[in-house]
């Protein structure tokens, strides 16, 4: 039997957006009836000309980052993962799998961790992780996706110089203060053994990003801006990548002294 394409991942993304996508479709609705009735009614042509721009960036950008969001969650190999384990492989390793409020693979490593060597951290903090579609997303993951500790997101209950990967996937950006970043990367850095990785995978904030997803695009960090926070941690880039297009994967590692 021939295997249906996927729609999952972007149907996750509505759900978690939106409110955001309801007021695109307002938006729309409203500068489409605009410009047609500015253009029947003789209304300046500056005018109808603004209101046919922002309707042509209102439609382009909601059905961009809606076929954007379908190539990277569900047809590209991202949540697949496997080429995650290919790229540092865990077997024989200690791991460590921090995320921000949504395990987006952490679980399933456990379910490939025969040895028990892996630890999962949620530092979910609602005061300073304010997105809405966090929330809407806990909600549903809650419950099948239990993490081993709960804390802070630069105060982990670890031991120094314990595991050998580190896994940030698709969670560091959601601290939004520079200081928030890099308490998570020194964490990193002090939970790491000599040699150990830290794994690194987020959307980038650059133009191929912002062709798909508007203003969106803010809500991401420039792919300098992880490396400097890696140096400031005192890790070293061993790889660069990217996945899909839009994704960015990066390899820090703590070096031998």
């Amino acid at each position: 039997m021939k295997k249906l394409i996927s729609c999952a991942g972007v149907a996750e993304i509505v759900r978690y957006n939106k409110m955001q996508y309801v007021v695109a479709a307002v938006v729309i609705f409203a500068l489409g009836g605009f410009t047609w009735y500015g253009a029947r009614s003789e209304f300046p042509t500056w005018i109808i000309f603004f209101a046919a721009v922002g309707l042509f960036l209102a439609t382009w950008w909601t059905f961009a980052s809606l076929l954007a969001s379908w190539w990277i969650y569900d047809l590209s190999d991202l949540r697949r993962w496997d080429w995650l384990q290919r790229l540092v492989p865990p077997q024989g390793k200690t791991w460590l799998y921090v995320h921000t409020g949504l395990d987006e693979c952490g679980y399933q490593f456990r379910k490939q961790d025969e040895r028990g060597q892996g630890v999962i951290i949620d530092t979910y903090s609602p005061a300073v992780m304010t997105e809405p579609s966090i929330k809407i997303a806990r909600a549903g993951t809650a419950l099948i996706r239990r993490p081993d500790a709960a804390c802070r997101w630069d105060a982990w209950p670890v031991r120094q110089n314990c595991f050998n990967i580190c896994y940030f996937i698709l969670a560091a950006h959601e601290l939004r203060d520079r200081a928030e970043r890099l308490g998570l990367f020194n964490e990193a850095a002090r939970s790491l053994a000599q040699g150990g990785k830290l794994v690194l995978v987020e959307h980038a904030r650059d133009f191929l990003n912002f062709l798909a997803f508007g203003p969106g695009f803010t809500h991401f960090w420039p792919t300098a801006e992880w490396d400097s926070l890696a140096g400031e941690a005192g890790l070293t880039c061993t790889h660069k990548g990217r996945k899909a297009g839009f994704i960015i994967t990066r390899v820090y590692a703590k070096e031998q002294r």
